[in-house]
């Protein structure tokens, strides 16, 4: 069963982390793995949003990715003290999609379920930012083991486990950008996601 929480955050909300990542994108010069460009895909390592000067923004963005991870959670039981691992920021441009996949785990040639580069990896969250079929085309959330999929609208959270009993896949990007921010939950407290941005270098900066 998968959690499904419309108008999780407001428009408002949604239109201020789409601003900032445009931002970002813009004027982020670097090496490191903070940025990550394809031909179809941007993704950002949410944490530099606070980067971007709008006032009150770290602390909403902070806010939302704490209940997010929490409604998650909750939502599947889960007694254990967890971590948030990691809250990407990614737009999806004509032409990209995801295939289908487990969070934590991978298919092997031999036919056997293996834990994969992200084995920690315990459950997981999208935030949608905006909407399927209004900003763009295609898309889609689609879980084959549950035969559900999810048509994204603004504001929606969107939760499921990890593992292979929630192999999922996004559809092909045909018109427009589809923009969404993902988070992971582990139980592993070494692999906390530092939320803050003393690690990034100073001349990496924005302004800088």
């Amino acid at each position: 069963m998968l959690l499904i929480r419309p108008g999780f955050i407001s428009q408002s909300i949604s239109d201020e982390l789409i601003a900032a990542f445009r931002l970002i994108d813009k004027n982020w010069v670097s090496g490191d793995s903070h940025v990550r460009k394809w031909p179809y895909r941007t993704a950002i390592s949410a944490v530099l949003l606070k980067e971007a000067g709008i006032p009150g923004l770290d602390e909403r963005l902070s806010q939302v990715r704490q209940q997010a991870a929490d409604a998650v959670c909750e939502f599947y039981g889960i007694s254990e003290a967890t971590y948030i691992d990691y809250t990407l920021m990614t737009e999806m441009k004509v032409g990209d999609s995801v295939p289908m996949h487990a969070d934590n785990q991978e298919y092997s040639d031999k036919g056997d379920w293996l834990p994969n580069h992200t084995h920690y990896h315990h459950c997981t969250a999208n935030l949608y930012l905006n909407t399927c079929g209004v900003d763009y085309e295609g898309g889609q959330l689609r879980f084959s083991s549950i035969q559900e999929s999810v048509v994204p609208q603004n504001g929606l959270l969107v939760g499921f486990l990890s593992g292979r009993e929630y192999q999922h896949e996004v559809t092909p990007i045909k018109i427009g950008c589809r923009y969404n921010i993902s988070l992971w939950v582990t139980l592993d407290p070494a692999r906390a996601e530092r939320w803050d941005y003393s690690d990034i270098r100073p001349q990496n900066r924005l302004g800088s």
